[in-house]
């Protein structure tokens, strides 16, 4: 036996002062010039966390209640809320847009093999959610414009509907509508490995 280590999904505070990961199934905070906070400890697996842009809450996934779900925590109080409780599914990779209204993320598409998603819309009180796109494989975290209308990620544009060869290439979506459109510096390599990599604006 040896000491587990390593941490997944790294992602900076709005304020550039901390960053957020996941370790050994739980959620960290460390300070870039100080010490480290730990989160959350239980039996459950929580990833993927993503910084509200005032930096007072994480959107993360757990299996809290059995299946891999959006929960916020909140930095002030130490408590977490599930957001997604309405929907049937596993989720992945919560993004906060801008103005801190909404949040993105997929469910899983369990009619493919390969890992498809769903591109979700939430409103970051629970109130309101929608699906935004057709089922997509193995798509890359979601990243907003700036003004919310667009968002981008790493998705498999495929050659054929016989298999799944294809290019990464970065998948535009029309928050208001769903509408797709593709970009690429370049049409015969691909953009990235997808998952958790993802676009920047």
């Amino acid at each position: 036996s040896q000491k587990a280590l390593g941490i997944a999904g790294p992602v900076i505070s709005p304020d550039g002062r901390k960053i957020a990961f996941a370790a050994l199934g739980n959620l960290y905070v460390q300070e870039i010039d100080g010490g480290l906070q730990q989160l959350t400890s239980d039996a459950f697996v929580d990833l993927e966390p993503d910084w509200s842009p005032d930096g007072g809450k994480l959107a993360f996934v757990t299996d809290r209640n059995g299946l891999m779900q959006v929960w916020i925590y909140d930095m002030a109080s130490a408590t977490a809320r599930v957001l997604t409780d309405q929907l049937k599914g596993e989720m992945s990779f919560p993004s906060w847009s801008p103005s801190g209204r909404q949040i993105a993320f997929y469910v899983t598409d369990y009619r493919k093999r390969w890992g498809g998603g769903v591109l979700h819309v939430a409103d970051a009180d629970g109130a309101h959610l929608r699906p935004l796109t057709h089922s997509i494989a193995v798509p890359g975290k979601p990243s907003w414009s700036p003004d919310e209308k667009t968002i981008a990620l790493a998705a498999l544009k495929a050659h054929s509907t016989r298999f799944r060869e294809g290019h990464n290439e970065f998948m535009l979506v029309n928050v208001q509508d769903g509408g797709t459109r593709w970009v690429t510096p370049d049409t015969t390599s691909s953009l990235s490995v997808r998952n958790q990599n993802g676009p920047a604006w």
